[in-house]
């Protein structure tokens, strides 16, 4: 976990150091030696914003930037993604929504 969460400490750079502070706690804890040369420098990419398709594989993300649409609450959001799905004959499944496909039961 310590190891882990040292070598990924750019995925958000925002939480660099705040996640740093604590792998180096929970390394004290468990007595785990961090080899300083294992710390990656901390880097300020700043993250451009998903926006348009994004394409992985079959799966098709659309990043919207809900200011320049006009949509400010999630029915607004639901609304643009139904509209959308039904223009682009696509089905919308958010990721947070959408169950899987054989549920046990």
């Amino acid at each position: 976990m310590v190891q882990s969460t040292i070598a990924t400490l750019n995925d958000d750079a925002d939480a660099y150091d705040d996640n740093l502070s604590e792998a180096l706690q929970l390394a004290e804890r468990i007595g785990f030696k961090v080899d300083p040369g294992t710390i990656p420098a901390k880097m300020h990419t700043p993250r451009r914003p998903l926006q348009g398709p994004l394409v992985a594989g079959s799966n098709v993300t659309m990043g919207i930037n809900c200011d320049m649409a006009n949509v400010f609450d999630v029915a607004g959001a639901a609304r643009l993604a139904e509209a959308l799905s039904s223009e682009l004959h696509v089905r919308v499944a958010p990721a947070s929504v959408a169950e899987p496909r054989n549920k046990a039961g």
